[in-house]
């Protein structure tokens, strides 16, 4: 800018002014030096700084200084100090310097302010190193005082303007704050040791009496501690408190034990009380009764899981004892219950249980009183009249079913013969059945009266036939128009059949009818009773005695029978001799059939009654005989039968008891006959031999037996003393053979007749003098002595020696 222009300028406006030791010249808005330079900075001018950029006055700005600075000039471009609005906000800058302050400021009203980093004072909370302040609406720091802050909290800020936290003390109220946002607490909180209460508006912790939400609560007058369990009052009685702080009212359950406090009081109650569906009754300490009470002279029951006063009769451990309905009180002497007498002991009270006998009439007491209806008693179920109580026999019909009890009373079960008609009861009820019963493994059919059916019976219009004895339903069996069908499935049988052990004919050319009387098929004559059953053996048809096979059935023309005597006829003529008819053995002598003893031709047989040839074992006359399997001879001698061996006389008749036999005496068992064997004897008949010759040797007995015959049929021969291995030298045990024999051998001695059965071990004699047979020089028998060969007596080994062939089987045990 031209000097002489701006000069110009300023003199219209202005005047001169000194500024320090420099003079400038002002012009609107612009500070010129002498020299004519646009200044930039700083300048007091009438005791008012101002900042200039280029000579240009700041105005309405912020700057910040090169010394750090921030201040604000304002309209008129002086610099501002204390409190200042700008643009709505407030800022507060030194009354000194100008500089913008910040942080907690006290100002001329000495309140104290807090003014954020942008330098504009706050409203509202704020955290200044770690501690929370709040400045109100008009900026002042709230202190020592209650405030509620913009999202709902209530908090409290101390003398300092800190926010407060915990447990505090204020105006002699504690409160609590929350120890991470400062919330006033308010009702219930746990603190370390107690629980305590702070009123819902003003958050002031409660002591004493209160009631919260309808319950009443007690808080020690001392530190607020909530109170639980007993307290004694003043008065003498004693409240309760719950767990949870609540006085009890009514029942409540402590501890496993249960009290009762007043519904309107909360006082402890003790003795009985009604509650709303039973009679209670509480100890002296207030916890419930269960079991017997004496009270008063008076016995009662309390029940052992609900504690209900019992009424009626009550089994106790040993006894039956009946309390008053109304009083609960036990009772004793005679009572009349319901309608009837009852008597308890005058002493216990122990009802007397079991029968009694009235006018005739029994009746039973049972722990729950005089018994009606159904009562099982020692495992038998009995009924007793629903109103009179009386034991019912026979007859009675209850719970829409029929039963039957005998004369003692006891309920009856399966079939029971009942004046002269069977009925059948439930195995496990008792009921009486009707209609199709399936029972022991067979179907029957009562009727609507519980009868069983026997015979034909018309069930639903269908005939049908169960056995005329024991009622066995017989399926298949159908009458229709008196006709007698049998089906088999849906479609009627034809032909033969063998029914329950019988044989019945279904004649095809009528259409199944079942036949009775003579019937000719399959080229027989047959006879069926009129039952349709075939018959066998003699038979009675009007006056005619005929007879069937009993086999067969098949009609056996011949035979016939006149006064008690039966003969057989062969082309219309008398028969005579042996006979075999339908398998069996027959003999007839001029027509006449023969029975019993007979001798034929080399052998002696026996018919039975029926003229038949017997075979095998038979009793006659109270002995026993056998008769050839074959042709029916009659055995005489020895004979094994199955595990046994016998011996038929010469009669034929069986032997018992002690008897000689060829000169030898035998035992025979005096009941079954067989024959009595010594130990060595039934020890060997489980051996076999090839030579039809066993020896078996005992050594501990010191005996040997010579036996001839096969196995499980050896007979005695011989039976000797000798002399076996000493025990140093045994005889050697087990199964052997003979094998060699010789004359003599030994030195010094002679042993004679000697018979090897194994190795070195002989059967031989007695020791004698060197080439002697008469001087023994150890002649013992009957003990273990010998080197292990088996001495006897010299007649013995030689007849071994002569008699045994080699290949017979020896056994030494």
């Amino acid at each position: 800018m031209k000097k002489g222009i701006v000069l110009g300028l300023m003199l219209g406006v202005f005047g001169l002014s000194g500024v320090g030791l420099q003079q400038y010249t002002y012009a609107e808005n612009a500070l010129i030096e002498q020299e004519d330079e646009l200044y930039t900075g700083e300048k007091q001018i009438d005791g008012n700084w101002y900042y200039f950029e280029n000579g240009k006055k700041v105005t309405d700005r912020f700057m910040k200084l090169p010394d750090g600075r921030i201040v604000y000039y304002g309209t008129e471009g002086a610099m501002q100090y204390g409190e200042q609005e700008i643009s709505g906000k407030h800022y507060y800058f030194s009354t000194w310097n100008g500089a913008m302050q910040f942080g907690v400021q006290t100002l001329a009203d000495g309140k104290e302010h807090y003014f954020s980093s942008d330098g504009s004072m706050l409203i509202g909370e704020v955290n200044i190193n770690g501690k929370w302040y709040c400045f109100d609406s008009n900026g002042e720091m709230v202190k020592n005082k209650f405030y509620k802050l913009t999202d709902g909290r209530t908090v409290y800020y101390g003398i300092d303007g800190a926010m407060l936290y915990g447990e505090q003390k204020i105006d002699g109220n504690w409160y609590y704050f929350d120890t991470c946002l400062g919330t006033m607490q308010t009702g219930f909180l746990q603190l370390p040791g107690k629980m305590v209460f702070y009123d819902q508006n003003t958050g002031k912790m409660l002591y004493g009496n209160q009631c919260i939400d309808g319950d009443n609560y007690y808080f020690n007058t001392f530190n607020g501690a909530m109170l639980t369990g007993f307290v004694n009052k003043d008065n003498g009685n004693k409240i309760y408190y719950g767990n949870d702080g609540k006085q009890k009212y009514g029942e409540e359950k402590i501890n496993n034990n249960w009290y009762y406090f007043d519904e309107k009081t909360g006082n402890l109650t003790t003795g009985f009380v009604e509650l709303p569906s039973k009679i209670v009754y509480y100890n002296p300490d207030g916890t419930m009764h269960y079991g017997e009470l004496l009270y008063e002279g008076h016995w009662y029951y309390f029940d052992l899981l609900t504690g209900a006063m019992q009424t009626g009769f009550l089994q106790l451990p040993s006894k039956v004892v009946y309390y008053d309905l109304k009083t609960g009180q036990m009772l004793y002497g005679k009572q009349e219950i319901d309608g009837f007498m009852y008597e308890f002991d005058t002493w216990n009270g122990a009802m007397k249980l079991g029968w009694k006998s009235k006018d005739g009439k029994k009746y039973y007491y049972t722990s729950s009183g005089i018994a009606k209806g159904e009562c099982r008693i020692n495992g038998n179920w009995y009924y007793f009249d629903e109103v009179t109580a009386v034991m019912q026999t026979g007859w009675v019909k209850h719970h829409e079913h029929t039963y039957y009890y005998n004369s003692d009373g006891i309920m009856q079960y399966g079939e029971k013969l009942i004046n002269g008609n069977w009925y059948y009861f439930d195995p496990v009820y008792g009921i009486m059945q009707t209609g199709w019963v399936n029972h022991h493994g067979n179907v029957y059919y009562y009727d609507k009266e519980g009868k069983m059916c026997h015979g034909w019976s018309e069930i639903e219009g269908t005939f049908y036939l169960f056995d005329e004895w024991n009622g066995i339903h017989k399926p298949g069996w159908r009458k229709e128009n008196d006709k007698i069908y049998y089906y088999s499935g849906n479609d009627r049988y034809y032909g033969e059949k063998l029914i329950d052990g019988n044989w019945y004919y279904f004649n095809p050319e009528k259409e199944g009818e079942m036949a009775t009387g003579w019937s000719e098929h399959h080229g027989h004559t047959y006879y069926y009773n009129k039952y349709g059953a075939m018959q066998y053996g003699w038979n009675n048809i009007n006056g005619t005695e005929y007879y069937f096979c009993k086999v067969t059935g098949i009609y056996i023309k011949g035979f016939y029978r006149t006064q008690g005597e039966t003969y057989y006829y062969e082309n219309d003529k008398p028969y005579s001799g042996e006979k075999q008819i339908d398998g069996n053995w027959y003999c007839f002598d001029k027509g006449k059939m023969i029975t019993g003893w007979y001798q034929l031709s080399g052998r002696k047989v026996y018919y039975n009654s029926e003229g038949k040839m017997c075979y095998g074992e038979k009793q006659i006359n109270g002995n026993w005989y056998y008769f050839n399997t074959w042709n029916g001879a009659m055995v005489i001698g020895w004979y094994n039968l199955p595990g046994k061996k016998v011996y038929y006389g010469a009669d034929g008749a069986m032997l018992h008891g002690t008897q000689v036999i060829g000169g030898q005496t035998y035992r025979f068992d005096s009941v079954t006959g067989a024959l009595l064997l010594n130990g060595m004897e039934l020890k060997a008949q489980i051996y076999n031999s090839n030579t039809g010759w066993l020896i078996l040797v005992d050594t501990s007995a010191n005996r040997v037996g010579v036996y001839r015959g096969y196995v499980n049929n050896w007979n005695e021969v011989k039976y000797w003393p000798c002399t076996s291995g000493a025990m140093s030298t045994p005889t050697v045990k087990g199964a052997f053979t003979v094998q060699g024999r010789g004359t003599s051998f030994g030195s010094g001695y002679t042993c004679w007749y000697y018979t090897q059965f194994y190795g070195n071990y002989l059967f031989h004699s007695v020791l004698y003098k060197q080439g002697s047979k008469s001087t023994i020089i150890d002649g013992r028998l009957g003990i273990n002595a010998s080197h292990g060969c088996v001495r006897l007596s010299i007649e013995n080994a030689k007849w071994i020696y002569d008699t045994i062939p080699s290949g017979t089987k020896v056994i030494v045990y």
